[in-house]
């Protein structure tokens, strides 16, 4: 369904530097979401996807920063994963624990697998150690699924309380779906301890494994028990084995692989943990977004290598540090930090860079780098903004162009409207005469004489039609404002 009747409030400008400012912007349409946000995926150059509970996914146009498409679903959906070999896959989560597919290349719906888990899940990621095969899903009680990652997928198992010490139980899609959801049901209310919620993450971690090529590692927080549980899942072997847990100081509510090695994790309290992976120590705590009591809602790292967002370490070598932007559901700013890490002796620094205080008065859920100088924020409920890094400089000589450009067609019309006598739209000879003689007597100059027009007429008229257009004119037109004579246009 293709959006139109756009609407836009007034830009709001955020001063970074005396030469870097950020525009925030925030397009509407009758297509905006008009409910809560619950996901936010890069598409491709030109697009980026939203998806909420008003039952909708949204396309947006980067260039444009406006909505530009949606597609209708028949339940709200919570959370989405790009997938599949060729990434051209669209997982999202739909009502109580269904799946739906859609298809990237055409924008089509593929498939809904009814009874994907017996609770809402709330996240999908893509296994990208396994080639983007396969995908697992997380539901709210801590059941993990594994999927073939096609335009149907088969669920191949079933891990339940995911991120437990006690022996994880596996099913094999040939279970009915009546039935697991009776045993899921069932293994919640024997579980021990068993504390999974919404608040809780899965991620994928870049890790090598020896001699493993069916397994991956993946990571779980758990908001309630304050921990984090990394654990090898075999696909081949259909087990997962709890490789480390962490005691987290706070409740997790992020978490960023900064390399093999080390870890974020962004908590309560606008904190986050730095860890190391091996052995599992605590490295150091930084102080993010401390306005708050809310969780660390975003840490995402950025592409862009714009000189606007590096702004006075542009001249780093981008190849041993990282630009990261994080937010807070409890904070209306986002922040751009230096990271660095150095192998040698493996440590890390976090350097405060840049602050943007927005006009999300809620706090911010989401953020996306949608281009080398544009990052969108999501708040906490419907509202996304899009902020422009932008050379204050080359605003102002191009506002400063284009207002010139926008004088020189008021003194074009104005020249025609009062020597344009064949209404052609064009000067002819007689006509530039007419002009020249005028603008002489304007400026308080001898007019040179007839010669002058020739001379004009042969410099100007590029096309050698014997008239002249507006772009021809230009030379001319920037006379008579250079010299300040457009009062002989109103004579």
């Amino acid at each position: 369904m293709k959006d139109s009747k756009e609407t836009t409030e007034q830009d709001q400008t955020i001063k970074i530097s005396d030469n870097i400012i950020v525009i925030e912007k925030e397009f509407k349409n009758d297509s905006s979401h008009r409910d809560l946000i619950t996901g936010i995926k890069d598409l491709n150059d030109l697009e980026f996807l939203t998806c909420g509970v008003e039952m909708a996914m949204k396309v947006w146009d980067k260039s444009l920063q406006t909505c530009d498409y949606t597609i209708e679903t028949h339940k709200p959906l919570y959370t989405m994963a790009i997938t599949g070999e060729r990434n051209d896959i669209m997982i999202a989560a739909l009502g109580d624990g269904d799946l739906i597919v859609f298809g990237l290349t055409n924008k089509n719906q593929l498939d809904i697998v009814e009874n994907a888990h017996n609770s809402t899940v709330i996240q999908i990621v893509s296994l990208q150690k396994l080639k983007n095969k396969y995908f697992a899903s997380r539901c709210i009680h801590g059941n993990v699924n594994i999927w073939s990652a096609t335009h149907h997928p088969d669920r191949l198992f079933t891990i339940e309380n995911i991120d437990k010490d006690e022996p994880s139980y596996m099913h094999e899609a040939t279970m009915n779906a009546t039935k697991l959801e009776q045993h899921e049901s069932t293994m919640l209310q024997t579980a021990t301890g068993s504390s999974a919620s919404e608040r809780d993450m899965m991620i994928e971690l870049k890790f090598t494994l020896q001699n493993q090529s069916s397994s991956t590692l993946l990571c779980f927080s758990n908001y309630n028990d304050s921990q984090i549980v990394i654990a090898v899942v075999d696909l081949k072997t259909r087990r997962k084995t709890i490789k480390s847990t962490f005691k987290n100081q706070r409740k997790p509510t992020y978490i960023y692989q900064i390399n093999e090695q080390n870890l974020f994790v962004g908590t309560e309290g606008g904190m986050i943990e730095h860890w190391q992976i091996e052995p599992g120590n605590l490295v150091q705590t930084f102080e993010a977004h401390t306005k708050s009591d809310e969780g660390i809602s975003s840490i995402i790292q950025l592409k862009s290598e714009s000189y606007l967002l590096w702004g006075s370490y542009d001249s780093l070598d981008k190849s041993d540090y990282k630009l990261l932007a994080t937010a807070s559901q409890g904070s209306p700013e986002f922040r751009l930090w230096l990271l660095h890490h150095n192998p040698s002796d493996n440590t890390t620094t976090l350097k405060p860079h840049i602050r943007i205080e927005t006009s999300l008065q809620n706090g911010i859920k989401y953020l996306l780098e949608s281009s080398q100088t544009q990052i969108v924020a999501v708040d906490t409920h419907k509202t996304l903004k899009f902020y422009e890094f932008i050379d204050k400089v080359k605003k102002e000589e191009e506002e400063a162009k284009i207002a010139q450009e926008e004088k020189l067609s008021q003194v074009f019309r104005d020249v025609l409207n009062k020597y344009d006598r064949d209404g052609s739209g064009l000067i002819l000879y007689d006509e530039l005469e007419a002009i020249l003689t005028d603008f002489f007597y304007e400026i308080q100059i001898p007019y040179p004489g007839n010669s002058l027009v020739e001379n004009y007429m042969a410099y100007l008229d590029q096309d050698g039609n014997k008239s002249l257009n507006k772009y021809e004119m230009k030379y001319l037109l920037n006379l008579i404002t250079d010299y300040g004579a457009e009062k002989m246009l109103k004579k």
